[in-house]
Formats: C-alpha cells, sequence, structure tokens
C-alpha cells in the first residue's frame, strides 16, 4: 500500500513541478508524506496526526500541522545538515530509549550483532559497523521512502571506530 501512495505522491510533485529533481527525498512526518529538495519542502500532504505527546516533549510544540512540520524539516536541515550534502552522520546522543537507531547503536556497543543495515536519505541503504553512525543516521529519520544520491554524503570518509 505504501509503495502505491508514494507513487501518486511522486506523480504529484512530478506534476506540480513538470519534472522530478536530482534532488528528491520523500519522507514522513504526523502520517503525511513530504518531499524535500534542496533542503526545503517542496510537498507536503496533511498530517493525519494532530498531535504528539513525544512530539512535544522533544520540540517543545505538540500540535502537528504543515507550517510546524516544515519548520522541523527546516530546523533539521540546519542542525544536522539533512537532505543535504554536510549531513551529520555521526551521534552519540540518545534521542528516545526504545527508538530504532538507539537499540541498534547499544546492539552494535554490546557486540550482540556485527552490522546494522540502515537507510539513509542521500544514500539509500547502508551497512553500518560503527554504533554512533547507526545512532547518527537515524536519530532524526522516521522513514525515507524515496532518495536520490547526495555525493557529499556518500563520499565521505568516516571513521573506523
Amino acid at each position: 500500500m505504501i509503495s502505491r501512495k508514494v507513487e501518486k505522491f511522486h506523480k504529484v510533485i512530478r506534476d506540480q513541478h513538470g519534472s522530478i529533481s536530482n534532488d528528491l527525498h520523500i519522507t514522513r512526518k504526523a502520517g503525511a508524506l513530504v518531499a524535500i529538495s534542496s533542503g526545503r519542502v517542496i510537498a507536503m500532504e496533511e498530517p493525519v496526526v494532530k498531535y504528539c505527546p513525544l512530539f512535544k516533549a522533544l520540540f517543545s510544540s505538540g500540535e502537528l500541522t504543515g507550517s510546524s512540520i516544515e519548520e522541523r524539516f527546516i530546523k533539521q536541515a540546519r542542525e544536522y545538515g539533512m537532505f543535504k550534502p554536510g549531513r551529520k552522520v555521526i551521534d552519540g546522543k540518545i534521542t528516545v530509549p526504545f527508538g530504532a537507531s538507539e537499540m541498534m547503536m547499544f546492539a552494535l556497543k554490546r557486540d550482540i550483532v556485527d552490522t546494522a543495515v540502515v537507510a539513509c536519505e542521500g544514500t539509500g541503504t547502508v551497512m553500518v559497523h560503527v554504533p554512533e553512525v547507526v545512532q547518527g543516521i537515524g536519530a532524526y529519520m522516521n522513514g525515507i521512502f524515496y532518495t536520490s544520491p547526495i555525493p557529499g554524503v556518500i563520499e565521505r570518509p568516516l571513521p573506523l571506530i
């Protein structure tokens, strides 16, 4: 179902903009698909979720509107370089104790697993063995449904911690 929904959203973007940018990323916030290009929101569905206590605890506002979601993506682009060549990919900070990236980070640190396979905007599927890179990639990304290559992210050398 989600792949058909993403395909339809992709078509809406193409119809609105005349073509698909070489720099396009589709993610989701509050149940709404969000398209980002050149580090800015270019299309967004209406949010399905209107209030989230976790969103409030993390970001000071629990109300989820198109503008609050867009503001959050702007902040993520500014603070973490998300959807841009300078994307921060190393972070050992725990965002939420039950997050997928936090669990994978701890599994790697405790040698429960050797490698995590994660999705990262700008690269696609990544195999990672460094716990802080798993967390850096996943801490603020709640789902990526479509991404375009960002050479500055793909080609950046990472430490062999």
